[in-house]
């Protein structure tokens, strides 16, 4: 929410209370990306991947940090990964929006967010209103789906 250096504080010290808390692991990675230590970011993006469960934010936030970092092809390989993951497990679509919006994919932001919103899936009233969706929000349809949940602009 843009106190980025606040951010690496609390992650370092919840690290230092539990060192594998994958949470606090994203947290610190994606301090790193924000301030340009892209390696580090990437890092811990990495790090935390195999303790979260499959279809979670932090493939989003990896994608994210290898883009940051112009290593497009690398934040390609997240999504399809989830895609693939898709046809036998469930995916939060809500997790997929984010994806989505971080690759720079509007059309499939838009789809998968109307499907969380469809599925009442509750992780996307949280991050249809964070900054890493802000890219949307300049399109109508970004309107109609806070009105679906009976959020204000």
């Amino acid at each position: 929410m843009g106190q980025t250096g606040r951010a690496l504080e609390h992650a370092l010290q919840a690290l230092d209370v539990n060192p594998n808390y994958p949470i606090a692991q994203l947290a610190l990675g994606e301090a790193y990306s924000l301030l340009g230590r892209h390696q580090e970011g990437i890092d811990w993006n990495e790090k935390t991947q195999p303790g979260a469960p499959a279809g979670y934010f932090c493939v989003g936030f990896l994608a994210l940090a290898y883009l940051r970092a112009g290593r497009r092809d690398d934040a390609e390989r997240p999504r399809a990964g989830l895609e693939e993951k898709r046809s036998c497990q469930y995916i939060s679509p809500a997790a997929l929006a984010f994806m989505a919006v971080s690759l720079g994919d509007v059309e499939s932001a838009f789809q998968s967010a109307g499907e969380a919103v469809g599925e009442r899936e509750p992780n996307i009233t949280f991050s249809i209103r964070s900054p890493y969706f802000h890219p949307l929000q300049s399109d109508p349809r970004y309107q109609d789906l806070l009105g679906c949940m009976n959020l204000q602009p």
